[in-house]
Order: structure tokens, then sequence, then C-alpha cells
């Protein structure tokens, strides 16, 4: 399981990562990071609920925590430098790229569990929310 979770992280974050570092003020890849973790939502979607019960496993695996631990870090640190090739490395909104890292990571985490745990949660219109959401923080980052 830890493999399969290690590997579909990996592969996303670095193909995501070479969209990210392309010429010029590049934010597609904040829409194809959006979009893949949306899908990563649908209830047909096994990743989040591979992902859930590897963190219980880890709750009393030391070992599988440690893994988890080093994979959430490398989510957060390529997540942290994306930003950084768009926005520069400085602080968006008084905050550093690394906090908005790890609440970005926890943010999509949370809503992939929400809509596993409450089936009436409106995942399309909570991804609709968080694009312009992100959009808003961008557009006011550039003023």
């Amino acid at each position: 399981m830890l493999e399969i979770v290690e590997s579909m992280c990996t592969s996303a974050w670095h193909s995501l990562e070479s969209m990210s570092k392309q010429e010029g003020e590049n934010t597609h890849w904040i829409q194809a990071a959006l979009h893949s973790a949306h899908d990563r939502t649908t209830k047909d979607a096994y990743f989040h609920k591979l992902l859930a019960s590897l963190i219980v496993t880890g709750f009393t695996n030391e070992q599988i925590r440690q893994k988890l631990e080093k994979l959430f870090q490398f989510e957060n640190q390529v997540l942290k430098e994306q930003m950084a090739a768009v926005l520069g490395d400085h602080e968006l909104h008084g905050v550093s790229l690394e906090v908005w890292s790890v609440l970005f990571n926890a943010l999509i985490d949370g809503l992939a569990i929400q809509a596993l745990v409450a089936e009436n949660t409106d995942i399309d219109g909570l991804y609709h929310h968080l694009h312009l959401l992100v959009n808003k923080l961008l557009e006011a980052s550039r003023a």
C-alpha cells in the first residue's frame, strides 16, 4: 500500500514541478494541481482511501509513520518550491511559503477525508470555491 501511495505522490508532484518551472509567469500548474486533487476525491478514487488507511496504521506502526512523515515533507517542500517559482521566494500575505505549502496540502487531504466520510459533501462546489480563493490570493499577491 505504501509503495502505491509513494509512487502516485512522487509522480504527480514531479509532473507539477516541471510545469511550475516553465519559463515566464506560469500559473497553469496550479489549476492542474487543483484538478488532479479534485479527481482524487471522486467516489471511485482510491488514493485517499489508501492514504487514510496508512495514516491509521502509522499510529501504531512507527516505520509506516516515519515513511509517511518523509512523504509529507517531500510534498510540502515541492509545493513550496512550486509556489516560489510563481511568486518568488517571499511571504504571501504575511505568511511564509513553507506554511502555505503545509496548509494547502492539509486542506486538500482534509477535503478528501470529508468526501470519503460525508457522502453529501459538495466536492465540486468546494473545489470551485477553492479555485476562486487561490486565484484571489494570487491576484492580491501581484497587486
